[in-house]
């Protein structure tokens, strides 16, 4: 089964890039096997567009040091991202990312999980819920008597 080939689950950040690099290497590896494209798949809003953002800017990163020297010019350019958005339901259809090699990536709609809080909301409902910047956690001290 695939779900056996290097084990199912990989610990990754996309806040740090902690273990991406190791998971594009193993899912390269994977797909040159069996010669096939790779699709980052799972729930809505849980960060596939973003991971799909990390593993092009390591990708551009790796190019660049195997190119060496450059002039400046459009070669230098950063590849575009993919929209993330912390709203689910922002990636409407697959997007294609070549990726080198002959092989593509695709960044795949969220699938939709029955009963999760962002399913029930409405898209202003979500705008209002949604932070904008980091929570900071604050803690109360509660004294008897007051």
């Amino acid at each position: 089964s695939i779900a056996n080939i290097g084990g199912a689950v990989r610990l990754v950040s996309c806040k740090t890039g902690f273990g991406i690099s190791q998971m594009i290497g193993k899912a390269r590896g994977i797909a040159n096997d069996m010669d096939c494209d790779m699709y980052i798949v799972g729930a809505a809003n849980a960060g596939k567009s973003t991971l799909i953002n990390h593993i092009m800017e390591k990708n551009d990163e790796d190019s660049k040091k195997s190119r060496g020297k450059k002039r400046a010019g459009n070669a230098n350019k950063k590849k575009g991202a993919v929209t993330a958005s912390p709203l689910p339901g922002t990636t409407l259809e697959f997007i294609k990312i070549d990726i080198g090699n002959g092989q593509n990536l695709y960044d795949t709609p969220g699938l939709l999980v029955e009963g999760t809080l962002t399913q029930r909301l409405t898209p202003a409902e979500l705008k209002m819920v949604v932070p904008k910047k980091q929570v900071e956690p604050v803690t109360f001290r509660v004294v008897s008597g007051k």
